[in-house]
């Protein structure tokens, strides 16, 4: 560093010196810049939107029928419609607030789609969007 040039870089040779105040400011800044670069999108909506369902309902319009299934199982147990929460809370043992997927496997009147529907949402399960 040459001799003439006070240190540190200064106009007028004295010591420039930051505030306290000045220095949190800009390690704020800093940090919420960092946050805001992390990942977006609500935690819940992507959160459940990602994740597999943990129990499977097929309705069966020609046998009348649901099959449940856990995730991961290639087959289910076939039961009748209106058992279907019974059956996931007691035999399957999957907790409230889990998430279940609906499909059918022949024609079926959406009432009969609606009434699973109501009957897992009012159990506390959450739909797979």
């Amino acid at each position: 560093m040459p001799a003439d040039v006070p240190w540190p870089h200064s106009v007028d040779g004295r010591a420039r010196r930051t505030s306290g105040l000045g220095a949190m400011a800009t390690s704020a800044a800093a940090v919420m810049l960092l946050v805001a670069c992390g990942k977006s999108g609500s935690p819940s909506g992507s959160a459940s939107a990602a994740r597999q369902p943990d129990v499977t309902v097929k309705i069966d319009g020609t046998r009348h029928k649901c099959i449940v299934a856990l995730a991961g199982e290639k087959q289910g147990n076939v039961i009748p419609c209106d058992d279907v929460v019974s059956f996931v809370k007691e035999e399957l043992r999957v907790p409230g607030g889990s998430i279940y997927d609906i499909a059918t496997v022949s024609a079926v009147d959406e009432a009969s789609t609606t009434k699973v529907r109501a009957a897992l949402d009012g159990a506390g399960y959450r739909p797979r969007d």
